[in-house]
């Protein structure tokens, strides 16, 4: 179902394009009353099918005419030859590991580790071991920050004042 540069396809030349896909069908066209149709034939048998006489105003009219032949060759035995998609060769997008060039140089620097700073500083004070049911934090004050269930993540109100 090609489409000529500048003016439609026929109804009868997307058929006639159709049939030829399909090994040892015939098409014949016939004019009675006021649409044409077509006379498929395959192995000695025959059947009609009623097109249209112009191409449609929408997409969809032509490709439901091919699909009404379809059904028909089908129905009459016809093998319709598979048609592959694409045409040439497959490119290769990725040429893979195998083909890259890798430059030799001398290897990255080794980072430092961001965390040792933070583990030379003591967070609670002594590093001494406290006694069992003994926490290691301070009674709560009455301030906001410490009656809150962020408390420990925000700093106690009363001790910045002192």
């Amino acid at each position: 179902m090609r489409r000529r540069q500048g003016r439609p396809m026929k109804p009868d030349d997307d058929i006639r394009q159709e049939v030829r896909r399909w090994p040892g069908a015939t098409v014949n066209f016939d004019r009675t009353g006021r649409h044409p149709r077509a006379v498929l034939h395959f192995n000695g048998r025959e059947r009609f099918v009623t097109i249209p006489g112009t191409p449609g105003d929408t997409v969809h009219g032509p490709k439901n005419n091919i699909a009404i032949i379809r059904r028909t060759l089908n129905a009459l035995g016809a093998i319709r030859v598979a048609v592959p998609f694409g045409r040439g060769r497959k490119r290769w997008r990725n040429p893979g590991v195998q083909q890259r060039v890798v430059v030799a140089g001398e290897p990255a620097p080794v980072m430092p580790d961001p965390w040792e700073p933070l583990q030379a500083v003591e967070l609670f004070g002594d590093s001494e071991e406290l006694p069992e049911g003994e926490s290691q934090t301070a009674t709560p004050c009455e301030c906001l920050a410490c009656l809150s269930d962020m408390a420990g993540i925000y700093p106690c109100l009363i001790e910045d004042e002192q």
